[in-house]
């Protein structure tokens, strides 16, 4: 981590639907922190915003973008104890029409409209790989290796020398008194 000009501190984990996360906030809180990556589905993520709250820690908080698109994260109530905390989602996916096509293909709103995106453009990729290597493992990984940027739904996608994928620009949406606000292209 430190080429990217951070130290981490501290992993851990909650179980699923955890109703209480405080004995890793607590442990996170005496580290003295700058910032603070949350990984959590949307149950999880408002325990934690609330036991944040509660905890009196003042870092930044960070998260995933797709929780946005979730109804029980995106209410006014929620977005309230949210206060601060940023969510990363890619430019091309916020200016995408991805979301309103398949709403239209299949009459309801999808749940997790980022995350359908990522997997419709793994399931294209593989496609192309599997078109191109059927199930020759050597073929498929310097099929991926020397992959060429990925136009997909979710974004342009770019692969690093090791076949690992590397999004290039992202829209910070950060929550500020209970709504959602742009931030910055990084």
């Amino acid at each position: 981590y430190s080429k990217f000009g951070f130290t981490l501190k501290y992993t851990g984990a909650i179980e699923l639907n955890t109703t209480d996360a405080r004995t890793q906030l607590s442990k996170i809180k005496n580290l003295n922190v700058d910032a603070i990556y949350i990984m959590a589905y949307a149950n999880e993520l408002i325990t934690i915003s609330k036991e944040i709250k509660e905890l009196q820690l003042n870092n930044k908080l960070f998260t995933l973008g797709w929780l946005l698109s979730d109804p029980k994260v995106n209410n006014p109530t929620v977005l309230s104890d949210l206060n601060g905390m940023m969510f990363g989602l890619t430019k091309e996916y916020v200016e995408s029409s991805f979301n309103k096509e398949l709403t239209d293909k299949f009459g309801k709103d999808v749940q997790y409209p980022y995350v359908s995106a990522l997997a419709y453009d793994t399931v294209y990729i593989l496609k192309n790989i599997y078109g191109k290597c059927g199930y020759d493992v050597n073929c498929a990984k310097s099929y991926l290796y020397n992959m060429s940027d990925y136009n997909g739904v979710s974004g342009i996608i770019k692969f690093d020398k090791f076949g690992d994928s590397v999004q290039t620009q992202y829209i910070i949406k950060e929550v500020n008194d209970g709504n959602k606000i742009g931030r910055a292209h990084v």
